[in-house]
């Protein structure tokens, strides 16, 4: 078994092709106050569910369609009487319950975080900012979804032989060239989404809208040591004017200008250690990166910037 992040609401193992995630139901912060209950835990599960079923309609009949999202194989309810989650930081809390609850949630190994990876191609960069923006436009077109922490953490890669992932958003059908890497997004524990419940009313079915999210208000960010991530997550709850159940769509382009920074690092290490000059391709895509990332701010949405940037219209 391997450790693969120890968070402040999650612990995630990884089992050969599975990852295990496991969340302290009622989970105490220094102070004994609850940061994270079982509402806030199955608004997880259900939004990952909910993205995963973008890829369960046959791309020839769907209206939405993307493969990009965390796969969630089964749910497992456990406790124990005794604290075993986030062992460090025992000695600082107070918690002393006859017995802890934990919700396990097995999914697919999505590869690894990119914040694990120090360089990357120009070709390859141009290819995972473009799979990020794709997938979080067609979960915003299908269910008004906003990540509202897509961070590098949350973003992973994994190689692959595919050449071109197919996309479609509103009926229109579009690809994009993966360059040997697929990025899956993960954890949508602070999503923001609207979806469709259906429920059983007098025998008959009846569908309700739901809104899934959570409040951020109060969302600590003492601990967070990169100023750049920090200022991300003051601007978000700008955006949303603390008003988090509503749907604030340019709250993913924010993410966008941060993740396209991240990576435009990445791929500037890369070109140090290589010369691009000499190919023709790596070139291109390297200016290609740089000019999406700059076009980022002209958006109100990530819907808006798949249907008018040029990248997109293939």
């Amino acid at each position: 078994m391997i450790v693969l992040w120890t968070g402040c609401y999650s612990e995630v193992f990884r089992v050969e092709d599975m990852v295990f995630k496991i969340s302290l139901i009622n989970r105490l912060n220094k102070e004994g106050v609850v940061v994270q209950n079982i509402s806030s835990i199955l608004s997880d599960v259900i939004n990952t569910k909910r993205l995963n079923d973008l890829k369960s309609m046959p791309i020839e009949t769907a209206v939405n369609y993307c493969e990009n999202f965390a796969n969630v194989t089964n749910l497992q309810f456990v406790w124990s009487h005794k604290l075993v989650f986030n062992k460090s930081e025992v000695n600082r809390l107070k918690d002393n319950r006859e017995r802890y609850e934990y919700l396990i949630c097995w999914q697919s190994f999505g590869g690894k975080d990119l914040s694990k990876i120090v360089s990357l191609s120009p070709s390859k960069g141009l290819s995972l900012i473009s799979q990020v923006i794709a997938f979080v436009a067609i979960a915003e077109e299908s269910m008004e979804f906003e990540h509202r922490d897509l961070h590098c953490s949350n973003i992973l890669i994994k190689r692959t032989k595919q050449s071109v992932n197919s996309y479609v958003m509103s009926g229109r059908k579009f690809y994009i060239r993966l360059n040997g890497i697929k990025a899956t997004v993960i954890d949508t524990t602070f999503s923001r989404t609207k979806l469709k419940v259906v429920t059983k009313t007098n025998c008959e079915n009846e569908s309700i809208v739901k809104i899934f999210f959570n409040d951020l208000s109060d969302l600590c960010l003492d601990d967070y040591s990169d100023s750049q991530l920090k200022s991300v997550y003051l601007n978000q709850k700008r955006i949303t004017q603390n008003k988090w159940n509503r749907f604030w769509p340019k709250t993913n382009l924010i993410w966008f200008e941060y993740i396209s920074q991240q990576i435009c690092q990445r791929v500037d290490k890369w070109c140090l250690k290589y010369h691009i000059n000499s190919n023709i391709n790596y070139l291109n895509d390297y200016k290609e990166l740089k000019s999406l990332k700059a076009s980022i701010a002209d958006y109100d949405s990530a819907k808006s910037l798949v249907q008018n940037y040029k990248l997109f219209n293939c």
